[in-house]
Formats: C-alpha cells, sequence, structure tokens
C-alpha cells in the first residue's frame, strides 16, 4: 500500500511536531547530532525569501517530512547568478524510502522557486551523507564540487604566521546579502564572525564508547573533547585578511568566555591542510556543493555564508 501524504506550507502551530521530528533525525554515523534550536524556521527567518514545506501523513495527520528552501545569490568565476538553495530537509525514519523526500523537493523546485523564475538549485551536504547524494542524484542534482569544513576549538587555540598564499582559495563563503540579519555577524578589522550558535546549536545524542572513555580521562588537559547530551554552540569565520591572526586568538578566547565552543572555516582543501597546521585546527571535514548545473573544479565559488 503507497503512503498517502499532503504537503502545505509551514506554519507556527507546527513548530512542537517539527522539533520533535528534528530529535527523530540525528545526524552522523559514528557520533550522532542533534540540532536544537528555538523555532524550526530559526535558520530559513536569516534569508530574505524563503519557504518551508511539511509532510503530514493522510492516515494519522502526524508530521513526516520537511524541508527548506531559498533564494539566494551565488557567485561563480566573479558572475553572481540566483540560485535556490535546499536545507533542512527531514523525513522521519519510520517513512523513509516511501518518495516523501523526492516529494518535498519536487514541491519546493515547481512551486516556489521555479514558479519564481529560479532554475538553477545546490545543496551543501557532507561528503559522507551518501543517502542524501543519492536522493539528490534522482531529481537531477548531481554536480558535486568539493570544499572542506575546517573546526576549531576556542580553548585552545594558538596561531602563527599565515603565508599570503593561504588567503588565496577557489571555495569561499561572504556576507552576499549584506542588509539582511545583520545582528547575527560580529565584524573585526581583519575577519568576521557568523553567529551560527544564535540560530542553531548541536547535542551530541550519542558517541562511540571508546570515544567517552578517552573523553573522561583527557577532558581536564583537552577541552575540545565533548560529553554525550552536551549542547554545543559554534561560529563561522570568513573574510579573513592579511595579519589576521593573533586577532583571531583574541576572537576565539571571546567566543569562548560567551559560550561558543568551536570556530569552523571553509574552503579548498589545499588552503584549509595549511590553516589546520598553522592554527592547530581539530579536524577537517570533506563536504561537497551538489547542483543541478555544472561547476568546473577549478573555478572561483562563493556561497553566503548563510548557506553553511
Amino acid at each position: 500500500m503507497s503512503l498517502k501524504f499532503n504537503i502545505i506550507n509551514y506554519s507556527a502551530e507546527l513548530d512542537s511536531d517539527l522539533l520533535e521530528l528534528e530529535k527523530q533525525c540525528p545526524q552522523g554515523t559514528a557520533i550522532k547530532l542533534e540540532m536544537v534550536r528555538g523555532r524550526f524556521c530559526d535558520r530559513a527567518a536569516v534569508f530574505k525569501d524563503w519557504r518551508i514545506i511539511v509532510a503530514i501523513d493522510d492516515a494519522t495527520s502526524r508530521v513526516i517530512g520537511t524541508q527548506g528552501a531559498a533564494d539566494v545569490p551565488i557567485v561563480i568565476d566573479g558572475q553572481e547568478i540566483r540560485a535556490g538553495y535546499f536545507f533542512d530537509a527531514r523525513v522521519h525514519p519510520a517513512f523513509r524510502g516511501m518518495g516523501v523526500a523526492a516529494a518535498l523537493n519536487r514541491y519546493l523546485s515547481e512551486h516556489y522557486l521555479q514558479a519564481e523564475g529560479i532554475n538553477k538549485f545546490f545543496v551543501t551536504t557532507k561528503e559522507t551523507n551518501a543517502p542524501s547524494i543519492s536522493n539528490l542524484s534522482k531529481l537531477g542534482i548531481a554536480h558535486q564540487y568539493r570544499f572542506q569544513y575546517l573546526s576549531f576549538s576556542t580553548a585552545n587555540m594558538r596561531a602563527r604566521y599565515l603565508p599570503n598564499c593561504l588567503y588565496n582559495t577557489g571555495f569561499s563563503v561572504c556576507d552576499l546579502s549584506a542588509d539582511s540579519s545583520e545582528e547575527l555577524f560580529n565584524r573585526y578589522d581583519h575577519c568576521t564572525v557568523f553567529r551560527t550558535d544564535l540560530l542553531y546549536q548541536i547535542k551530541i545524542v550519542s558517541m562511540p564508547a571508546l570515544l567517552r572513555c578517552i573523553g573522561m580521562v583527557a577532558r581536564p588537559f583537552l577541552k575540545m573533547i565533548p560529553n554525550k547530551n552536551q549542547i554545543i554552540g559554534a561560529a563561522t569565520v570568513f573574510d579573513l585578511k592579511p595579519g589576521f591572526e593573533q586577532e583571531f586568538v583574541n576572537v576565539s578566547q571571546r567566543l569562548s568566555v560567551g559560550g561558543i565552543s568551536y570556530i569552523n572555516m571553509v574552503g579548498s582543501g589545499f588552503v584549509l591542510n595549511k590553516l589546520h597546521h598553522f592554527l592547530n585546527g581539530i579536524n577537517i571535514y570533506p563536504y561537497l556543493l551538489v547542483s543541478n548545473f555544472e561547476i568546473n573544479e577549478k573555478s572561483s565559488v562563493i556561497i553566503d555564508v548563510r548557506c553553511l
């Protein structure tokens, strides 16, 4: 028997059901992570033009899936184009493999983005997120452009001189909607901080037993190892300028005092590998920008920091 469901627009009355759905859809494999936020729309509301839709099961009237999209600029080789950015795709585990994700994506494409003249779409996702990448490819969103996340602990920051070549990267983020959500930005002379923690935080739902044991022993010395059930705040640093090293250390200390545990940067592999060494980074995570239009791996790509 095929699943029957309706698709409706988001409203505040659905928040409690959507936040419960969030708990049922932890991210990650070995370490399970849950996004924690006050309202489900908090991440979407940073965009000027956005839409969230919700799938409701006909038989039970329960929320079984959701997805958001926004009208955003993206810059490729210096040319700004208008595109649709998909985010916050969630399907309840009991209803996966039944066409819910595809229906939500198709609905947003046809009734929101294409209706406004937008035919280029993209998503950012972990390179290891095989189910998401597979589902996107079935919808024609199959072109892959690689970039990386670099994570730092604000409690363990040190910096050294960085060669100028490290400021030149093929992939970067920027504030491409400068008149929107200014309260989320801390702007300094040599870098800018996007306060991701004000939109959502990350809860450690589960982690391998070995890592928990290591954490219990080493935590007094290595503050970057989290606890199970710990809720973590993070921020994204971008727009680095030569000479930012000492300012970056000072900014990290301020963020740590303010309860932010981690700083993230994004960029190309070469640049982030070098920054990992010079700034004492914790880890590098491979990500993909997956789109329905081709982007040359050698192209210069800039996306809005809100799309991370």
